[in-house]
């Protein structure tokens, strides 16, 4: 793997997810600081969460990196482990859900995210935590 070959290269004695990790809790505490929000991912991001001063705003990925290149569509997923309430109550202010939507792909991949864009809207919806439009 790239990515684990480039950890390696700093540091032999560390896993990736370790290297991630703290390179996200050292970019908290400098960067994120000094923000007024630091989006981060609950897979590796909650040591570098801890970082992050009360003031600032938490906003955690709600899908999982990347789709499923097998599949057409490019459908969504959402990460293992956790849902909208979880990453409340471990701090988040905010959600941010990526969903690769085009308007001219068959009429069935964009119904199905548009119903899995309505399922996190109301999940969010029943935490007190609506999803925002960006013009």
């Amino acid at each position: 793997m790239a990515k684990c070959k480039m950890i390696k290269s700093f540091n032999d004695d560390i896993s990736y997810e370790d290297g991630v990790s703290q390179f996200k809790e050292g970019i908290s505490e400098v960067l994120g600081n000094q923000s007024s929000s630091l989006l981060l991912d609950p897979e590796y991001g909650w040591s570098a969460a801890s970082k992050l001063n009360d003031e600032i705003g938490l906003i955690m990925a709600y899908e999982k990196t990347g789709y499923d290149t097998s599949e057409k569509g490019r459908l969504p997923n959402l990460v293992d482990d956790y849902a909208v309430q979880d990453l409340v109550d471990k701090g988040a202010s905010a959600l941010k859900l990526l969903i690769y939507y085009d308007h001219k792909e068959e009429e069935k991949y964009n119904t199905i995210k548009k119903a899995f864009i309505k399922r996190v809207g109301d999940e969010c919806k029943q935490n007190d935590r609506l999803p925002r439009r960006r013009n």
